[in-house]
């Protein structure tokens, strides 16, 4: 792995360790007595985290969080809207913690906005995604399945309904609006809980990347 070749031949290794392997790897490490331990990841295996951690009375900080849903309401630029969710939900082979997980419209935009995906699809990907050299891989068919380039698109009745759906769900990492109506926005800036909230844009405030030119 180039993050782990990079980093052991730059940064103190009597400080800082990469150690790669499987869930028996995992296990393994939290078998030892650390000081500390911070998980990044589902609810599911921060309950197997917690509980291994416990034997020990190690603390522990989980940083969990539900699905970041993508809501779309008829203001936006459908094409700019869909462009901006399937380059978020495909990066890296939707493997990455804030990719739109699901998209929330009304029903009189649904087919419009599910047009313009698949245009900009055959765009980033061309007509066969699995000869593109710009398509991460997947490691297996677990990962694919709850980690992967896949994106349900719902239809709700009103956006209300849109931030009542995500109120029932857990806490997302991330909400990703696309709308021109400053009052809507206001209202999805104030009324879910989240990590964080995105305006017209996705994946911008987990990282640097260069400017759109759409």
């Amino acid at each position: 792995m180039v993050l782990t070749k990079y980093f052991n031949q730059y940064m103190d290794q009597d400080c800082f360790r990469i150690v790669t392997g499987d869930r028996h790897t995992a296990e393994e490490l939290l078998k030892q007595r650390f000081d500390y331990i911070m998980y990044t990841g589902n609810s599911s295996v921060g309950r197997l985290v917690m509980a291994a951690a416990a034997k020990n009375l190690i603390p522990v900080t989980l940083e969990l969080g539900g699905k970041s849903p993508a809501i779309v309401d008829s203001t936006s630029d459908l094409s700019v809207a869909a462009k901006r969710i399937v380059w978020g939900r495909c990066m890296n082979g939707g493997q990455t913690c804030v990719a739109p997980d699901y998209v929330l419209c009304k029903p009189d935009i649904r087919d419009e906005l599910l047009q313009h995906m698949k245009r900009h699809l055959l765009d980033l990907y061309g007509p066969d995604p699995r000869k593109s050299n710009s398509l991460s891989r997947i490691v297996d068919d677990k990962h694919y399945e709850f980690f992967g380039p896949i994106l349900p698109v719902m239809t709700v009745e009103t956006m209300q309904d849109a931030i009542d759906f995500i109120n029932i769900k857990e806490k997302p990492l991330v909400i990703y609006a696309f709308s021109e109506d400053s009052a809507f926005i206001d209202r999805v800036i104030s009324t879910p809980s989240s990590g964080a909230t995105v305006i017209n844009e996705t994946m911008s405030h987990a990282g640097t990347f260069p400017p759109r030119k759409y």
